[in-house]
């Protein structure tokens, strides 16, 4: 029986039809490999989770003039505040893993949010951590012309008020609220929390002799100390702030398991290109290095990173988290999204 022969027509026509495939994979696999050799070239955006003015917002508007300058193409912030900066973190979890979409956190995005929110709208292993910027120590503020004078004096008084002291933070599920019911674990003490919308009122709680302290990170409180109606006395970090070295920490005060700060850092989506991350990477440690930059932000509180690595950043996500937990869970805290 004979064999039937393949028409050549056919033979040619398949022949063509494996070359046009081949010839379109090609230069998508060129595209793909290119882009994150060519990164940028095109604007990026910087996804600030509050509203303009504040620290935060200082801080990542002189990033992305930063950025702009190492990388050449123009960094846009992006103000999207809500849910403890959840509103956000959501958006840049769900953006392209392309470099042109990062996000400034803080310990809510990272830490918090996952731990106090059952129902999140983003999870943070969607994001990943390029480089934590600057640190802040948290304050203990109290009134001036007040009944408190110092650390010591701060707990007779809560003492004295038998659980009615009052303390005021940035809001229900804050590093500052969490500080201040660290506090009370570690003193065995207890007061009453009172959450503000932000450190302006919780400052001005203090003020008018609504709380007796305030918990708000230093950066923050550090503007309102020169002639005003209230003072530090003491921080929350191991190590004195640059900012106000007479104002001892509480680990020199007798707490020594206490070094707690809320900080500030970059992440971009999680499968984000090596390369593109170390392009990102590499702009933000020349931005931070600037001498400029670091009197700026110092000046404000702020104590600026300038040789950290994303192992650095991750590894203390991991040391804050082990921190956190046990305090929201021994509080029983939850906030709603």
């Amino acid at each position: 029986m004979n064999k039937s022969r393949p028409d050549p027509a056919n033979r040619r026509a398949l022949l063509g039809l494996a070359m046009l495939a081949l010839m379109n994979v090609q230069p998508a696999t060129a595209q793909s490999s290119g882009a994150a050799s060519n990164y940028p070239n095109r604007a990026i955006k910087l996804v600030v989770p509050y509203n303009p003015g504040g620290v935060a917002d200082s801080l990542g508007r002189s990033l992305a003039e930063g950025i702009k300058k190492e990388l050449g193409q123009p960094v846009i912030v992006d103000n999207r505040a809500g849910a403890n900066t959840a509103v956000g973190a959501a958006a840049v979890a769900k953006s392209p893993a392309d470099g042109y979409t990062i996000l400034l956190v803080t310990p809510a995005t990272l830490i918090l949010n996952p731990l106090l929110m059952p129902q999140l709208s983003y999870k943070p292993e969607e994001l990943t951590e390029i480089y934590n910027v600057a640190t802040t120590p948290i304050a203990l503020s109290v009134k001036t012309d007040g009944p408190v004078n110092d650390f010591n004096g701060l707990l007779n008084a809560i003492r004295k008020a038998n659980g009615a002291a009052a303390f005021s933070s940035t809001g229900i599920g804050s590093s500052t609220h969490l500080a201040g019911e660290l506090l009370q674990m570690e003193t065995k003490t207890q007061m009453i929390h009172a959450p503000y919308n932000g450190s302006g009122p919780a400052l001005t709680a203090v003020m008018a002799g609504e709380v007796l302290l305030s918990s708000d990170s230093m950066a923050s409180a550090i503007a309102m100390y020169p002639g005003q109606r209230i003072k530090p006395i003491a921080v929350t970090s191991k190590k004195r702030a640059q900012a106000l070295p007479n104002v001892p920490t509480l680990y020199e005060l007798g707490l020594k398991s206490f070094d707690v700060s809320t900080w500030y850092g970059i992440v971009a989506p999680a499968k984000t290109p090596a390369d593109v991350l170390a392009k990102l990477h590499g702009a933000i440690a020349k931005t931070v290095a600037n001498d400029d930059f670091i009197k700026r932000f110092s000046a404000q509180g702020l104590e600026i990173q300038p040789t950290h690595t994303p192992a650095d950043f991750k590894a203390f996500v991991q040391r804050e988290r082990s921190l956190w937990q046990p305090v929201i869970k021994e509080k029983n805290i939850q906030v709603g999204n």
